[in-house]
């Protein structure tokens, strides 16, 4: 059965209520207010899906009505469209400061009433499905974490207590893939938080050398376990010092450099550090340099997405997730700077990230 929208019209002349009615009530369920106080009343046993709003009414005008439905709880999504013969930039921008959406202009023809409703519902709807698909991933994520770190706890005391070499790989299997499983949930959540924006940034001072030593060490030995050679190449003009958020920079820094290393065989992974600007902003460009299987050109904006994979039988092989670079690019987003990738002319990759890094601080 398909599901009846509910539309709230608002508007102190009866006759423009009976038409937008005429026009709706085939297709929606519509309930009508002719004063902002009888809306207010309305809204409390009827939640609209919609307000078609009229400004000028007797006692709460359309702004003030706009106002206090922006205040209930229960219509946060409920789109409103001010339906007036005020029309006017003014008029029009103090609607949207107290909370309207859209202007519908009158005398308004039938299918434009149509089409404002129409597109409304379906961004509505797809406003929901990404509120309930983060809603669900973060719900799933943090029901996961305590049975998959007590799967890893017992599984690490086990290793520790058997004393079989055979008994002790499994032990070992089985906490290597519990810690790859907690790592994809820490991901997903990461990944909601980056795409509702709700990740603060920083800018503290970051030795660079520091920077790069105080995490790197665990990738390179992760590299040299696969027998690449694994460098960093800083140019001479890098400054010592730099004001950046250490935390989010490291973050991004390790899902590129993870994933250079998860898909080279053979070969290298090279990390090139240079001094760089952008718009006349001092910035840092890390190139993140491998000679694994590349990216075909056609997917190349592909892997930026979302558990996008520009192959998946690679990925597959290489137990790939599709979350890692999508991380990144938010993550360089929030850092202001820019993602970018090309292939190698004789194969591999080449991850360029660029971040502005202020050499003296500045106070925001």
């Amino acid at each position: 059965m398909a599901i009846r929208y509910k539309i709230l019209a608002v508007d102190d002349n009866e006759m423009n209520l009976d038409i937008m009615e005429e026009i709706l009530s085939d297709d929606y369920i519509v309930k009508t207010a002719q004063t902002g106080e009888e809306a207010i009343e309305t809204v409390a046993q009827f939640t609209p899906d919609i307000v078609l709003l009229d400004i000028m009414m007797p006692g709460m005008d359309g702004y003030q009505t706009c106002e206090k439905l922006r205040e209930i709880p229960s219509l946060v999504d409920t789109k409103i469209i001010m339906v007036s013969a005020k029309a006017t930039l003014p008029e029009r921008m103090k609607g949207y400061e107290v909370g309207a959406d859209d202007y519908l202009v009158k005398p308004f023809e039938e299918d434009e009433l149509m089409a404002k409703v129409s597109v409304y519902l379906r961004l509505r709807t797809t406003e929901e499905i990404s509120k309930m698909k983060d809603e669900f991933s973060m719900a799933v994520s943090h029901e996961m974490r305590t049975p998959l770190n007590a799967v890893i706890g017992f599984g690490e005391y086990l290793q520790e207590s058997i004393t079989e070499d055979e008994n002790k790989e499994l032990c070992k299997a089985i906490v290597k893939s519990g810690k790859t499983l907690l790592q994809i949930v820490e991901d997903i959540l990461n990944l909601s938080q980056l795409e509702k924006g709700s990740t603060e940034i920083s800018g503290d001072e970051l030795v660079v050398d520091d920077f790069l030593g105080g995490f790197l060490q665990d990738l390179r030995d992760l590299a040299e376990s696969k027998g690449l050679d694994f460098q960093i190449i800083k140019d001479a003009d890098v400054p010592e010092a730099v004001y950046a958020d250490a935390g989010r920079l490291e973050q991004c820094l390790v899902k590129l450099i993870d994933n250079a290393i998860k898909f080279t065989s053979e070969g290298h992974v090279h990390i090139k550090l240079s001094l760089t600007e952008k718009d006349e902003t001092p910035c840092l460009r890390f190139n993140i340099e491998d000679t694994g299987i590349g990216i075909d050109e056609q997917k190349k904006e592909v892997v930026f997405e979302s558990f996008s994979q520009a192959d998946s039988s690679a990925c597959r092989k290489y137990c790939g997730t599709g979350i890692g670079l999508a991380i990144a690019r938010h993550l360089a987003e929030r850092l202001s700077g820019t993602l970018e990738h090309k292939n190698n002319s004789g194969g591999g990759s080449v991850f360029s990230l660029t971040v502005p890094a202020a050499v003296e601080r500045v106070n925001c």
